[in-house]
């Protein structure tokens, strides 16, 4: 129950955050739109429209509102002094996941009148993913390169403290920093999101699904 009441606040103020970027572009945006259903309301026919184009970008852009709750959640940790704690990966795990779980909700929601198969939420979680782990890869290279230098550096003094069990402990200070690049480093967090995301999505639209 604590644990709830401490995710819970998160999780409303995320999904805020991607509601009101969606509002933002659908202001901003002039996409062309197709009639996707009929209804009556009042004994009067009601045609919903649906924009084909904004319905394929809106995952793009909740993947870069995830992204950013993913950077904010790396630099977060960064100056709490825990980024490299052992334990800080489930933290991204988590974040990701909650991400994806309430992307695809929103999704379903506002594009697909609640109604979502599994290949669709799959669909949405690993596009969502994928722009994650862009958007989280290009905060590496920017934060790395402009406002945290000594990253690469702090990162070989744990690895040194802590080396892993096919690591060569004789390595110098030196042979190891000429091995790590920020590069590296960016494409590995976006293999990691991009990846981990996808195993996600497949089991979370399992969940998520509410048609066959």
């Amino acid at each position: 129950m604590r644990v709830r009441r401490l995710t819970q606040p998160g999780v409303d103020s995320f999904t805020r955050f991607i509601s009101e970027c969606l509002d933002a572009c659908q202001v901003v945006a002039r996409f062309p739109t197709k009639i996707s259903s009929v209804s009556k309301v009042a004994g009067k026919p009601e045609v919903t429209i649906v924009s084909e184009r904004s319905s394929a970008w809106v995952l793009v852009i909740i993947g870069i509102a995830a992204g950013v709750v993913q950077s904010v959640a790396g630099i977060t940790m960064y100056l709490a002094g825990v980024y490299f704690a052992p334990w800080s990966m489930f933290v991204s795990v988590l974040v990701l996941l909650v991400c994806i779980i309430v992307g695809t909700r929103l999704y379903a929601t506002r594009f697909l009148d609640g109604r979502i198969n599994y290949k669709q939420a799959l669909t949405a979680g690993i596009v969502i993913s994928l722009a994650t782990g862009l958007v989280y890869a290009v905060y590496n290279v920017l934060s790395i390169s402009f406002f945290y230098p000594q990253f690469l550096d702090e990162m070989v003094r744990v690895r040194m403290a802590f080396p892993a069990a096919d690591q060569q402990t004789h390595q110098s200070f030196e042979a190891m920093r000429a091995e790590i690049s920020v590069a590296a480093i960016a494409v590995s967090n976006f293999i990691r999101l991009s990846v981990g995301g996808s195993i996600l999505s497949a089991i979370t639209a399992f969940f998520l699904k509410t048609e066959r």
